[in-house]
This record gives structure tokens, C-alpha cells and sequence, in this order.
């Protein structure tokens, strides 16, 4: 399970932004799980909490999610199973999965990026948003791992994961689905499912008791390309009550009210995204992608990708790999 010792303190430049007053209050952090030693927290504002891990001179990330649910702690570990099978670019693989104190702990491939929860927190904060041709080539590569997942006739339990939290951004410029099937078992319970951190990109028929599915997994990634664009959260609130209540009765406002000179197919098309019933929506996420690619003049490359993420999260990378290597005696 997670031990916990003072030897290996929590590490805050994994999470540090650039800026001295963003820097975290040290705190109690686990020390290990399982065979996996934790050397410091990704990000600090997350709903289920990553640390960068090493199991002997393996790098991974560990993810931890709480489980209250006897049925759902037996389903994750019937989809990591599942999940442990997928080896696509667009995926990051599952390495295992650990019981712990409270829930589980998912170990996973690593290469070096940030969470796209962490790049979308800095822009925020700076009050910067990500170019169009970054945000559209960043949803593509997140819609290409769902079509990776369908094209293993995916479960109905494998949709309804993807958050920002889930998705990492390579320093190669590449954005990659964590945690696949995991998360959406884990997301479909408390304490994950009724934490605004979380539930801000669940699609309306999920809230009314539905069952996840291709479609759902197009609502998040809409939600997900509009916040990339417009800088905030499409469906925001200070609690789970406030985001249901925007999700199921309140319009969100046009992404073109917020960002100029978007052109009027690309509004469209992340809009009949966001479409309160599943059926308005896209049929598949290659017709998502599609669409994208048709009403977007420039996507960025990979290389456009990876500026942005340094320009955003550069200083935190580079410390992080600094401090990994004095912590490892490197």
C-alpha cells in the first residue's frame, strides 16, 4: 500500500510554475506504492493525485483514486486487464494496478510532459490561451486515442474518462490519453464523480443516471477544446451542485463571444459537440476529427505543440528532471 515516511519529502517543483508565491505548502506525501518509490506530486490542484515514481531505474507515474465502492474497487481491477493491452502512440500504457489504503493506485509509462490540467491551470493564471492550431492539434490527438479505444470495441465502462487531469502533453508535443478505462470506472463514482474538478467535463446524460458512451466521450473533448480556447472552464462552479446545474439547464456561451477570428465551422463543430443530447452530436470521433481538420485553417505541428508547452511549463519540467536526478544521485 502507500507507506508513508519523512525520508522522501514532497518535492514542490513538480508543481511550481514559475512564480515564488505559486509555490505549494509542503505536506504529509506517501513514500511509496507498492514497489513504486514516489519522488514528488505532478500537479497540486488535481481531483486523483500523480506522482513522478521509479521502480529501481523504471520511471513511471503513479495515480491514486479513492474508492468508497466495494463493486467499483472489483471492476478496476477487471479493466486493467483491459487497459494493460492498448500500445498506441495516443495511449500511455498502463504498467499495474495497486491496492492502497482507500482505493488503488495505477502505474504508468513515463515520458517526460505535464498534465493537461496543469498546462490549461498556468494559462489561467497568466492569463494567457492556447492558439487555435495548438488547442485543435491537441484535441485531435486526444480524439485519435478514443478511436484507438473503439477500435477494440471498447466496453461501455472503458468511456467517460477523459479530463484534463488524464491527458498528458509530451515535451515531444504529443497529447496522450492516461489511465484508459481506469479513469471512467473510477470517474463514475464518488468522490470522483461529484468533484467539480472532475464533473465540469461530464456529459448531461451521465448526470441523469446514463451510461457513458462514444458520445460522451465527444461532449468532454469539446468541453475540453473549448477551455484550451477560451481560457476558462466551459461548465464552471465553486462546487459539484453548481456544475450539474450548468450542465443540464444553462447554455454555454459561444466560444466566438470569447475568441475573435475563429473561423464560423470551427465554432460550429466544437458546439455540436457540446449538444445537450447525445444524439446531435458527432457519431464517432473520426467524424469529430474530420471536422476539425476540414474548419481549421492551420494545425499545429508537433514542434508548435511543444514551444507552447515550454513556453507555459518549461521552467517546471527542467527543475523537475534537476531535482529527480539530485533525489536519485544521478
Amino acid at each position: 500500500g502507500l507507506s508513508r515516511a519523512n525520508k522522501v519529502p514532497l518535492a514542490p517543483w513538480l508543481a511550481y510554475d514559475g512564480r515564488r508565491s505559486s509555490m505549494p505548502a509542503k505536506q504529509d506525501t506517501p513514500e511509496r506504492a507498492g514497489t513504486w518509490d514516489l519522488h514528488g506530486a505532478v500537479e497540486r490542484d488535481l481531483a486523483a493525485p500523480v506522482w513522478v515514481a521509479t521502480q529501481g531505474k523504471l520511471f513511471g507515474y503513479v495515480r491514486r483514486y479513492r474508492v468508497h465502492n466495494p463493486l467499483t474497487l472489483k471492476r478496476v481491477h477487471e479493466v486493467v486487464g483491459w487497459a494493460r493491452r492498448f500500445d498506441d502512440q495516443s495511449i500511455v500504457g498502463v504498467l499495474e494496478l495497486i491496492d492502497v489504503e482507500g482505493g488503488v493506485a495505477v502505474a504508468s509509462q513515463y515520458e517526460e510532459g505535464q498534465l493537461l490540467a496543469s498546462v490549461l491551470g498556468r494559462a489561467r493564471r497568466t492569463r494567457r490561451k492556447l492558439p487555435p492550431p495548438v488547442a485543435v492539434a491537441i484535441a485531435l490527438d486526444i480524439l485519435d486515442g478514443l478511436h484507438a479505444m473503439g477500435a477494440r470495441l471498447s466496453p461501455t465502462w472503458s468511456h467517460g474518462g477523459v479530463r484534463p487531469e488524464c491527458i498528458l502533453v509530451t515535451r515531444g508535443g504529443r497529447a496522450r490519453i492516461m489511465d484508459v478505462g481506469i479513469s471512467a470506472t473510477m470517474g463514475a463514482t464518488d468522490p470522483l464523480a461529484s468533484d467539480p474538478r472532475w464533473s465540469a467535463y461530464t456529459a448531461p446524460e451521465e448526470l441523469e443516471g446514463g451510461k457513458p458512451d462514444k458520445a460522451s466521450d465527444i461532449f468532454s473533448v469539446s468541453a475540453l477544446l473549448w477551455e484550451m480556447l477560451a481560457g476558462r472552464r466551459a461548465f464552471d462552479g465553486l462546487n459539484h451542485a453548481q456544475v450539474k446545474k450548468r450542465l443540464l439547464e444553462e447554455e454555454v456561451e459561444r466560444i466566438d463571444s470569447r475568441v475573435k477570428k475563429l473561423p464560423a465551422d470551427l465554432v460550429e463543430a466544437i458546439h455540436q459537440g457540446l449538444a445537450r443530447e447525445p444524439n446531435e452530436r458527432f457519431s464517432s470521433a473520426t467524424a469529430f476529427s474530420q471536422a476539425l481538420r476540414d474548419s481549421t485553417p492551420t494545425i499545429a505541428e508537433r514542434a508548435d505543440v511543444a514551444d507552447q508547452l515550454a513556453a507555459l511549463l518549461g521552467v517546471p519540467l527542467d527543475t523537475r528532471n534537476k531535482a529527480l536526478d539530485r533525489q536519485l544521485g544521478r
